[in-house]
Parts: C-alpha cells; structure tokens; sequence
C-alpha cells in the first residue's frame, strides 16, 4: 500500500494543481478588488460607491439615469468610453445608459466615486463600477448592446471574440412590461436578474446587474442575464443589456 501511495503521489498531486489552476482562472487577476453598484431615488442628484482598490486600477463604469445632462464625477477622473456607442448614451425605456473610463489614483486604496446631476434625475438611477489591472493601451473594445425596445425575460447581448486573458463586462436593466407600446415600464420594478453561467455578478442589487467574466481561451463570448420576475401581468419586461471586451487582465 506505502508503495503504491508513493507512486500516486505525483498523479495526485498534478490532479490537485490543475484543480486549482482551473478554478483560480474563474477569479480575476485583480482578485480581492470590489465590484459595486449603487442606486439612488428618484429626484436625487447624486449617487456614491466605495470600492475596496490599490491603486492605479482600470475603472470601468455605467450610468443610467434620467434627464438630459450628462453626469460629472469627483473621487476619480472619468471619460465617456470612444469604445461604446462612440462615446455616446444610449436611450432606453426613458433614460438614458453611458459607460465611462477613469484611473484610480496611485496608491490609493479606499476610493469613492461619486456621479453628480445638475437636475434631479427623473427616473430611480445607478452608478456601476467594475475595476481591473491591465496596461494595455487601449484597454476597452467589442462594444455590443441588445435593442433599445427589446421586451422578454432572457436579456443577451451578441457575442464579443475575446482574446485569452481578456474579460467581459457587462451591465443589465430591466422594466416592467410597458402600458402601452411607447410607454415606458417601470424600472426597477419586479425585476430581479441573475447571471448568466460562468459570469460573476456584482453583491447586493440585482436590478441593474453588473456581471463580467474572465476568459483562459480565445473565442466568442456572449454576456446573458435572466429576469426572474414572478408578476404573471409582467409577461414581456423590458430589457437591455451593453457589454465590452477588457484586454490585458490576464
């Protein structure tokens, strides 16, 4: 038997460090950095999150809010991501939803960013924040997004070709089903939404829904969320879903 255990002990032991090797590639190189999505009120002009950072991070953000100024930021420099809608919102259901880029400053640790209205925002609004390590360049690419007047419950997004070592970032809203065609359904509303497998989500609010993934193997990847609405009147929810390609994370 001790000579047969020695003999497996190299066997065991490769089976142990490919075990590991597979799940670590589910975590993000930047592991123990905080994801996080703040919402705010109706009628309210700002909305705050705290991350948990070291410094010098990639921080990618959406913004959905209602009015038609867009937000400004403190606790981080931020830009309108060129790399998503050139730069531009879009309009969903009323609102509109941006995605920005920023740099954590040097060294720093704790950081909260705070997006700012000049006009209380019309509608419940959210700030959604995903850092990531990465020197590459131009860090953000493959923008995609589903339709502005897509109705259902399974949100999916086209597929994005990742290269190895690149992650996905995604956010999902969704909204009751319309009165009419042309009204818009109330958001959040009765809209839970989970991620789709092999994606990461964001703790604590599921409505929007912040998810990402980080990918071990070249090849498409398609960023889904699924609404768990239990309203049998809410048949056909509103939806919407933009995700991106983050290179170098890996």
């Amino acid at each position: 038997m001790t000579a047969l255990l020695i003999l497996l002990t190299p066997v065991l032991m490769l089976a142990i460090v490919a075990l590991f090797g597979f799940v670590g590639c589910s975590f993000s190189p930047a592991y123990g950095l905080s994801t996080v999505v703040a919402t705010a009120d109706k009628g309210t002009s700002s909305v705050s999150a705290t991350l948990g950072l070291n410094g010098g991070e990639l921080l990618v953000a959406t913004v959905q809010w209602g009015g038609t100024a867009v937000p400004t930021f403190t606790g981080a420099q931020f830009q309108p991501s060129a790399a998503v809608n050139n730069g531009n919102a879009f309009s969903w259901n009323g609102m509109n939803v941006q995605v920005f880029s920023g740099i954590n400053p040097a060294g720093k640790g704790e950081l909260t960013v705070t997006a700012a209205l000049p006009s209380p925002s019309t509608v419940s609004w959210s700030l959604s924040i995903w850092p990531y390590v990465t020197k590459a360049p131009n860090p953000l690419y493959g923008a995609v997004s589903t339709t502005p007047n897509f109705q259902g419950k399974n949100i999916q997004a086209p597929p994005i070709n990742l290269n190895k070592g690149d992650a996905l970032y995604a956010v999902a809203f969704a909204a009751d089903t319309p009165a009419t065609p042309t009204s818009p359904g109330t958001f959040p509303g009765n809209n839970p939404l989970s991620p789709a497998m092999g994606f990461t989500a964001a703790p604590d609010v599921n409505n929007p829904l912040l998810e990402g993934m980080f990918t071990t193997a070249a090849g498409p990847v398609t960023a889904q969320a699924t609404n768990n609405t239990t309203d049998p009147n809410n048949s056909r929810p509103r939806g919407f879903m933009v995700a991106l390609g983050v290179a170098g994370v890996g």
